[in-house]
């Protein structure tokens, strides 16, 4: 039996975040969620997520008694491995699931009553389900903007994307981080691209885009309308990829995705009309090529037009836990 370490350790949660099925292990996006680090330093924080070397990890700590009053239930701060970031999305999910599932928040009384979380982006609203496998949040539509890119068959170079390839709406988006989507009217096109680093990072670096902030990646997405369904309701399927700078791509974005949902209002292909009111739902599945199946759940609510509501949720599920030193200052 061994004994206790004799160091200052930070306990941990280790999740998968937009899982299939929707609740099932070793699928959608890993996270680490690692509790007891208020007062460290941000290089402690930083080299904690070097360490777990994961996509991002979060660092939570619960809210002061003027947080409560402003009806936040927790604060949380997300890193990569080389950076902190002001929102991310599956974080949030993993985040928000391991403070309930160790009970450091109450569950919420509804499915409809919304937990708060405050990260440097601002304030982001969450629903939870009664068990509470799938997580939904929601966070403000900031922008969407044309893309000025270079010549079509510069871009399908970037890509491996043989010259044929049909290329449909591109767009920059974001609801909290901005994301270049671009609509590839071939699946298996999609399913074979094959992303050149060195390309994407001078291809984001010609972009324009509002409030001079970086682009994360390139989402390529292909989507069809799915019939049927409720007056006022649109039902879609989408195939994405999230593909950067850096060689390899991620299995689930949230935060990409979320924004996805107002690209989709004014993709034409979905024959909406510029005045939409009504909701379009969208299940997304991503992963797939790098061997990492993920699903996500995506619903954004439109008035004349008009982006009043963005959501994005998916399933969540606790596969490790454990306790890491605290690194030195």
């Amino acid at each position: 039996m061994s004994s206790l370490p004799s160091f200052p350790t930070l306990s941990y949660d280790l999740l998968d975040v937009f899982t299939l099925d929707p609740c099932k292990p070793f699928t959608g996006n890993p996270l680490a969620v690692v509790y007891g680090t208020e007062g460290l330093a941000q290089d402690q924080l930083q080299k904690i997520a070097l360490e777990f070397n994961l996509s991002e990890t979060t660092f939570p700590s619960l809210p002061s008694e003027e947080e409560k009053a402003k009806g936040i239930d927790y604060n949380v701060r997300i890193f990569t491995v080389e950076e902190e970031l002001p929102f991310a999305g599956h974080p949030t999910l993993g985040t928000c699931f391991s403070l309930l599932s160790r009970s450091l928040i109450p569950p919420p009384p509804s499915p409809t009553t919304k937990i708060i979380q405050s990260c440097p982006s601002g304030l982001i609203s969450l629903l939870v389900s009664s068990s509470p496998s799938l997580v939904h949040l929601s966070s403000p539509h900031k922008y969407i903007s044309p893309a000025q890119l270079a010549l079509p068959s510069s871009f399908l170079s970037i890509f491996s994307l043989p010259e044929t390839t049909r290329t449909g709406i591109i767009r920059v988006s974001s609801c909290g981080l901005p994301f270049l989507f671009v609509q590839v009217e071939d699946e298996q096109a999609l399913a074979e691209a094959k992303a050149n680093g060195e390309g994407v990072r001078r291809m984001i670096e010609e972009l324009k885009v509002k409030e001079k902030e970086s682009v994360q990646g390139v989402l390529m997405f292909y989507v069809e309308r799915i019939e049927g369904g409720e007056e006022g309701t649109v039902n879609v399927r989408v195939h994405d990829r999230m593909l950067y700078t850096q060689p390899g791509e991620d299995p689930a974005t949230g935060s990409a995705n979320i924004a996805l949902g107002p690209v989709l209002l004014q993709t034409p292909s979905l024959n909406l009309p510029p005045d939409f009111t009504g909701t379009l739902n969208y299940t997304v599945a991503q992963g797939l090529e790098m061997g990492c199946p993920s699903q996500l759940f995506g619903r954004v609510v439109s008035e004349k037009g008009e982006v009043k509501e963005c959501w994005i949720g998916g399933g969540v599920v606790k596969v490790g836990e454990g306790w890491i030193r605290v690194p030195e200052a």
